[in-house]
């Protein structure tokens, strides 16, 4: 615990993403483009793993990064529903 306090806020959402994807059938993106990406493409990140988890079809990661930021948080709160309570 003491060493993931420690941590700067960007390193402790990276082993949150990867655990994630370790849901999912897809790969995360390397530590450093993660680390290097903007808020947007880090948000994505995210998104794309819950929508994958829900049985959703993500939007492109282009489309999304142009969507303005409200729009990115209520498309990642809809994946994270889909996630939540995947249709059986």
């Amino acid at each position: 615990m003491a060493c993931f306090t420690s941590l700067p806020y960007r390193d402790k959402t990276y082993p949150f993403l990867q655990t994630i994807f370790a849901a999912t059938e897809l790969s995360p993106i390397s530590f450093g483009c993660y680390d290097a990406a903007t808020d947007a493409v880090k948000l994505y990140q995210f998104y794309l793993g819950f929508a994958t988890i829900g049985g959703l079809t993500p939007v492109t990661e282009n489309c999304f990064v142009q969507k303005t930021e409200d729009q990115q948080y209520f498309l990642t709160n809809e994946a994270l529903s889909a996630a939540l309570n995947p249709v059986t």
